[in-house]
């Protein structure tokens, strides 16, 4: 199976590129997406393409840390508003966690999503489908201890 992220994991790229002095349409020609797919925030998005996007926009402005800029700029917007209400209003971390990937699987397909908790911690991972994690080598693990 292939990973795929809904169009709303594009938000945000376009205004960054163009805040950042770059060419919207130079950006968008390399990973092939049709610039429709930024309003439809309910369509699927294959995840390479997603990552090539974020990848040619840091090339093309040559700022190789565009995607914590992105990050930032989403978290400035409250662009994940629901997963600080799901984290916030849960009883204990690991019902937090548990929470945050259910959201996440409603937002992305084929991707894998993983809690550990022993006494003294809790973490959670990502990991794409092996075909996938050899284009795109990325796993976000957030531990709190």
């Amino acid at each position: 199976m292939s990973a795929y992220l809904t169009g709303k994991s594009l938000d945000g790229v376009l205004e960054l590129t163009r805040e950042l002095g770059g060419d919207v349409d130079a950006v968008l020609r390399a990973p092939g997406l049709p610039a429709s797919a930024f309003s439809k925030h309910d369509e699927l998005v294959p995840y390479p393409l997603r990552g090539a996007l974020v990848e040619n926009a840091a090339k093309h402005l040559n700022q190789p840390a565009f995607g914590m800029k992105l990050a930032q700029l989403r978290f400035k917007s409250n662009y994940a508003k629901e997963l600080k209400i799901y984290v916030t209003s849960a009883k204990t971390l690991q019902q937090g966690f548990k929470d945050l990937i259910l959201h996440l699987r409603t937002r992305s397909l084929g991707i894998e999503y993983k809690l550990e908790t022993d006494r003294e911690s809790c973490s959670f991972s990502r990991a794409l489908p092996p075909q996938e994690a050899l284009v795109s080598p990325q796993v976000t693990i957030i531990v709190l201890a």
